[in-house]
C-alpha cells in the first residue's frame, strides 16, 4: 500500500489529491509517516499537517495553516515576484475573504483562491502536503480541493488527506458540504485517488507481534490479542502494552506468552481508540462506561442502563445509536455489544471500583431477580467478584464457594479466585478458614506457590484455631512448600530447627511439616531420620501418614533409594486418605512425578491410563517430561516456556530443575546453544534444587563447543554439589559425561573409574535409564560392542526416541552395525528436529560410505543448522567446532549463505531468523 501511494504521489501525471481512509486507530497516522520516510528517500520534499476538533470553526483555517506552514520547506532563490511574496498576497486574500459573510462570498471566490495557492505550492515542487485527520478541517477549505485539484494536475504538487471514518460530520474530509458529489466527480476526471484500510489479516497480527516483541508470539496469546484488537493496529498495540504491563505477557526463550493470572489484567486507560467516544459527549460517554459492564448481559440491557444512569429510556437509546453510528457499539439479536473487545476492556480500565462494583451488583441483581440474561455460571461468579459487598454477601459466598469448589481441578486461577472473593464476604471464622484453605488448595494445583503462600500466612497468623483438624496437615505442607518457592527461607529454618511450627496440631502433624521444611532446605538425611524416629505419631493420621510417604519416599529416591516407593506403587490400599478428592490427586501426582524423574515412561503411562488421568492434569514439569521423553520436543519445548514464563515453581522443588536441563539439552541438539546457556543461567536465578543438574546441562554445551576443560570443571562442580546435598539420581549422567571425555583422551584408567561409579548408582537406583547408561559406558570405556548391543536393544525396548538415536549414534561410533543404526539415527534426529546431532551423523554415514537421503534437503538442512548456529553469535571457531569442519570452511559456507539468501551481515540474518523470513 505504501509503494502505490508513494509511486502514485511521485508521478507528475498522477491524482493530484489522495484520500487514506480507516477507523479510529486503523493506522493512518503510521501510513503517513512511513509514506514521508519513503517520499523523502526519493528527493520529494514533504508538508505535514494534523487538524484537530477546533479547525472546523474557523473559515479556510486549513488554507491559512498551510501558507504559514509552508516556509519550512526549503524554498529556491528566487526574485521579487517569488514564492515568498506570493504567499504573503495570498495570505492577505484568506484574511480578506474570511471576513466576507458566507451568503455575501462571491461565487468566483472559491476558484480564485485556488489558482493562487496552487501558484505558490508550485514554486515548491515535487512536494507531497500529508493532512492527518483531514476530518476535522473546515468546510469552506473544502471548497477549494477541486478546483485546486485541477490546477495541480501534472504539477508535481500533491495532497494526501488522511480521514477517520466513524460516523462523525463530515467524516471522510470536508468537501464544501458535498462530499458524494465531489468525490464521485473528483475520482472520474482522475484527481483523487481513496484507499480504506483495511483490518490487519492474522498474518499481518502475527508479524507485528513479532516485530515490536522481538520474539514469536504463541498462538494463544496471538488469538488473546486478536480477539482484543479485531484487526485494529492501534487495538493490538495498545492490548500488548497493557498485558505486559499487568504481567500478563511474558517472553522466554525468544518466545512470547500469556500467562494466566489472578486477577483479570488491568488495562490503561490511554487509548486513541476512546476519541469517538470521547466526541461524542459526556452522556454518550457514559452510556459506553455503562455498557461496558452490562453488556454480557445481552437483550434487555438498555432498561438496565436507564437505572443505572436515571436518564430516560430515549435519552439512553438516542446516545447508543449516536455510539452505533460512530461505529463503537453493533446492535445485535443479543443486544448491544462493542465492535472492538479492546474498547470496551479500556472503558473497564477508566472505571472507578466503586463505579464497577455498583454496575456489576445491579447486574447481580437481575441474575437473581431471573430476568434473561445471557451470562453463564462462570460470567456470573465473576460479576459476584466485583460487586463484592454490594450484594447479599452470605447468598454470594456460598454461590462462588460452591462454583470454586466444582471447578478446583477445570477452571485454573479462576476457581481460586472465586474462593479468594468468598472468603473475604464470610463472617463465619469457620466457614471462611475452610474456604481459605479450599483456596489454598487450588493455587498448590495450579502452582501458584505466591497466591497460595498469602492465604496460608492469613490462616496460620489469624484464623489457625478454626482450620479443621482434617485440614491442618495439608495446610502445613503447602505453608512449607510455598515458603521455599517464594524464596522465604527464613521461617523454613525455624520449622526445620524445631524453633516453631505451622500450625496447632498433635506430634505427628509437627513431625511431618518439619519434615518437609528440612527437605525443601535440602537437608534430606535429618528429614528422613525424623519420620523414622517419629513414625509412631504420624502414622495414627491418614493425611499426615500419606504426606509423610510422599515426602519420604521422595527424597529416598533422590538420595538413590526408591525401594519404599515401589513398595506404594504397587500396592495403592497402603494409601490412606483414598476418600480425600485432593489428597489422591496429590498422591497420583506425586507418583507421576516420581516415575518421570526416574526416566520410567512407559510405567507412568500405564498408571495414568489405570486411573483415568490426563497429562494436561499433570504438574507442567511433568507434562513436559512425557512430550520429552515420547520424542514430541515441540509440545515439551512449549511447555516448559508457558511453565517458565508463569513463573510455576511447583511442591517437589528438583522437578523444575530436570525441566530446564532437559529444555537446554533439546535447545542445543537443535544447534540454539546461546539460547541453552542463557536458559541455564536463567534457572539459576530461581529457588530451584539439584541444581547439579544444571551442571550438566552446561558441561554438555562446553563440549559441543570445544571447551572440554570447561566441560570437566563443571561436572566436578556438580558432583560435589550433589554429594554435598547427599543427591544420588542422575548423577550416573555427570559420570558418564566425565568417562566419556577421559576414554576420547586416552585416560583409560581414569575413565574405568568414572565407570564404577556409574555402576554403583545403577545397582542402587534399579531403573531402566541407569541401566541403559550403565551399558552404553561400558561400551564406550573398554569398546565392548557386546555392551553396545545390549545397551541398543535396552534403548528400544524403553522405546524413547532420543534415547535410541543416541545409543544408536554411540553404538555406530564403536563399529556395531552401523550400516542398520546410523541411518535409523539419523532418521529420528530428523523427526525430533535436531539439527546439530543431525548433522553430526551425516558426518559418520559419510565416514562409513553410507549414503544421505534428499540431497536437496540435505543442502537447506545444513545451510539451516549454520544460519541457526550465526544467530546464536558463535565465532567462526566455535562454528567449526560445532559442525566438526574447518574455519576456512566454514568461512566459505558463510559466503554462500550471505549470497544466496542477500544477507548483508549476521545481523540480518539473525533478524530474518526471528521473524521468520529466513526460508
Amino acid at each position: 500500500m505504501i509503494d502505490r501511494l508513494a509511486a502514485e504521489c511521485a508521478r507528475a501525471d498522477g491524482p493530484p489529491f489522495a484520500r487514506v481512509l480507516g477507523e479510529a486507530g486503523a493506522g493512518r497516522t503510521s501510513l503517513l509517516r512511513a509514506l514521508r520516510g519513503r517520499l523523502r528517500a526519493a528527493g520529494i520534499r514533504t508538508l505535514s499537517l494534523s487538524a484537530s476538533q477546533d479547525d472546523g470553526g474557523t473559515r479556510y483555517s486549513a488554507v491559512y495553516r498551510l501558507l504559514t506552514c509552508l516556509p519550512s520547506v526549503p524554498e529556491p532563490p528566487t526574485g521579487p515576484a517569488g514564492p515568498t511574496s506570493a504567499r504573503e498576497v495570498l495570505l492577505d486574500l484568506v484574511a480578506r475573504v474570511s471576513a466576507v459573510p458566507p451568503d455575501q462570498r462571491a461565487p468566483e471566490t472559491d476558484a480564485r483562491l485556488a489558482a493562487a495557492l496552487a501558484q505558490v505550492l508550485r514554486a515548491h515542487a515535487p512536494l507531497v502536503i500529508l493532512v492527518d485527520d483531514a476530518h476535522w478541517l473546515d468546510g469552506d477549505s473544502g471548497r477549494v480541493v477541486e478546483p485546486l485539484a485541477r490546477r495541480l494536475l501534472g504539477t508535481g504538487c500533491g495532497i494526501v488527506l488522511s480521514a477517520r471514518v466513524d460516523g462523525a460530520p463530515d467524516p471522510v474530509g470536508p468537501f464544501g458540504g458535498q462530499e458524494a458529489e465531489v468525490v464521485a466527480r473528483m475520482t472520474d476526471d482522475g484527481l483523487l485517488s481513496s484507499t480504506v484500510l483495511r483490518p490487519l489479516t492474522r498474518d499481518q497480527d502475527h508479524r507485528l507481534l513479532t516485530e515490536w516483541l522481538q520474539a514469536r508470539p504463541d498462538p494463544v496469546l496471538t488469538r488473546e490479542l486478536r480477539s482484543l484488537s479485531r484487526g485494529n493496529p492501534a487495538a493490538l498495540r495498545w492490548a500488548v502494552r497493557g498485558l505486559s504491563e499487568s504481567g500478563a505477557l511474558r517472553v522466554v526463550d525468544r518466545h512470547a506468552y500469556l500467562v494466566p493470572q489472578f486477577e483479570p489484567p488491568r488495562f490503561t486507560t490511554r487509548s486513541p481508540l476512546l476519541a469517538p467516544i470521547r466526541e461524542a459527549g459526556p452522556l454518550a460517554r457514559s452510556v459506553a462506561e455503562a455498557l461496558a459492564v452490562l453488556a454480557p448481559l445481552g437483550v434487555g440491557v438498555e432498561t438496565m442502563l436507564t437505572e443505572a444512569l436515571a436518564q430516560p429510556a430515549p435519552t439512553v437509546r438516542g446516545a447508543l445509536d449516536l455510539l452505533r453510528r460512530r461505529r463503537v457499539l453493533v446492535a445485535g439479536r443479543r443486544g448491544w455489544r462493542f465492535r472492538l473487545p479492546a474498547v470496551r476492556e479500556a472503558l473497564r480500565a477508566g472505571l472507578g471500583p466503586y463505579q464497577r462494583r455498583r454496575l456489576s451488583a445491579l447486574a447481580v441483581a437481575r441474575v437473581w431477580e431471573g430476568g434473561p440474561t445471557a451470562l453463564d455460571q462462570d460470567a456470573v461468579a465473576d460479576l459476584l467478584v466485583e460487586a463484592g459487598g454490594l450484594v447479599d454477601p452470605e447468598r454470594a459466598a456460598a454461590e462462588l464457594t460452591d462454583r470454586g469448589g466444582a471447578t478446583l481441578f477445570t477452571h485454573g486461577l479462576r476457581s481460586a479466585r472465586w474462593l479468594r472473593a468468598a472468603a473475604e464476604l464470610i463472617t463465619d471464622p469457620t466457614r471462611r478458614a475452610m474456604t481459605l484453605v479450599g483456596h489454598c488448595a487450588a493455587c498448590a494445583i495450579n502452582e501458584r506457590p505466591t497466591d497460595a503462600a498469602d492465604s496460608a500466612e492469613e490462616l496460620i497468623s489469624r484464623h489457625a484455631p478454626y482450620v479443621p483438624e482434617s485440614a491442618r496437615q495439608e495446610l502445613g505442607v503447602i505453608y512449607v512448600t510455598c515458603q521455599w518457592a517464594t524464596g522465604n527461607t527464613g521461617p523454613l529454618r525455624g520449622i526445620a530447627d524445631g524453633e516453631r511450627t505451622v500450625l496447632p496440631g498433635g506430634p505427628g502433624q509437627h513431625a511431618v511439616s518439619r519434615a518437609a521444611a528440612l527437605f525443601q532446605l535440602q537437608r534430606y538425611g535429618e528429614g528422613r531420620a525424623l519420620l523414622a524416629a517419629t513414625r509412631d505419631s504420624w502414622s495414627r493420621e491418614p493425611a499426615s501418614a500419606d504426606f509423610a510417604h510422599i515426602l519420604g519416599a521422595g527424597a529416598a529416591i533422590w538420595q538413590g533409594d526408591p525401594a519404599e516407593f515401589r513398595e506404594f506403587l504397587a500396592d495403592s490400599s497402603r494409601w490412606r486418605g483414598q476418600d480425600v478428592p485432593q489428597l489422591r490427586f496429590e498422591r497420583l501426582r506425586y507418583q507421576v512425578s516420581m516415575l518421570l524423574a526416574m526416566g520410567e515412561l512407559t510405567r507412568t503411562l500405564e498408571l495414568l491410563s489405570a486411573e483415568g488421568i490426563r497429562v494436561d492434569q499433570l504438574l507442567t514439569t511433568d507434562q513436559f517430561m512425557i512430550h520429552q521423553m515420547r520424542g514430541d520436543w515441540v509440545a515439551a519445548m512449549d511447555v516448559a516456556r508457558r511453565s517458565m514464563a508463569a513463573g510455576n515453581t511447583v511442591a517437589r522443588p528438583p522437578g523444575p530443575t530436570i525441566m530446564y536441563r532437559d529444555a537446554v539439552k533439546i535447545l542445543a541438539a537443535r544447534g540454539r546453544l546461546a539460547r541453552a546457556n542463557e536458559l541455564a543461567e536463567s534457572a539459576r536465578s530461581q529457588p530451584v534444587q539439584a541444581d547439579y543438574l544444571l551442571d550438566l546441562a552446561q558441561a554438555r554445551i562446553r563440549r559441543l563447543l570445544g571447551d572440554g576443560d570447561g566441560a570437566i570443571l563443571a561436572l566436578r562442580r556438580g558432583l560435589d554439589r550433589a554429594a554435598a546435598a547427599g543427591f544420588v539420581l542422575g548423577t550416573d549422567e555427570l559420570w558418564a559425561e566425565l568417562a566419556e571425555i577421559a576414554a576420547a583422551e586416552g585416560r583409560v584408567e581414569e575413565a574405568t573409574g568414572h565407570l564404577a561409579a556409574i555402576t554403583s548408582v545403577a545397582r542402587r537406583m534399579g531403573t531402566g535409564r541407569t541401566e541403559l547408561l550403565s551399558l552404553r559406558s561400558q561400551a564406550l570405556v573398554h569398546r565392548d560392542r557386546d555392551a553396545a548391543a545390549a545397551a541398543v536393544e535396552l534403548a528400544r525396548e524403553r522405546a524413547q526416541p532420543s534415547e535410541i538415536a543416541g545409543t544408536a549414534l554411540l553404538a555406530s561410533s564403536l563399529g556395531y552395525r552401523p550400516d542398520e543404526l546410523l541411518p535409523e539415527a539419523y532418521q529420528l534426529f530428523g523427526d525430533l528436529d535436531a539439527l546439530l546431532w543431525r548433522a553430526r551423523t551425516r558426518n559418520l554415514m559419510r565416514a562409513h560410505n553410507l549414503p544421505v537421503p534428499g540431497r536437496t534437503a540435505t543442502t537447506a538442512e545444513n545451510e539451516l543448522l549454520l544460519a541457526v548456529l550465526v544467530t546464536e553469535g558463535l565465532s567462526n571457531r566455535e562454528l567449526a567446532t560445532a559442525l566438526q569442519t574447518s574455519e576456512k570452511s566454514v568461512e566459505g559456507r558463510l559466503t554462500r549463505l550471505f549470497a544466496k539468501g542477500g544477507y548483508g551481515s549476521r545481523v540480518d540474518l539473525a533478524a530474518a531468523m526471528l521473524t521468520g523470513e529466513y526460508p
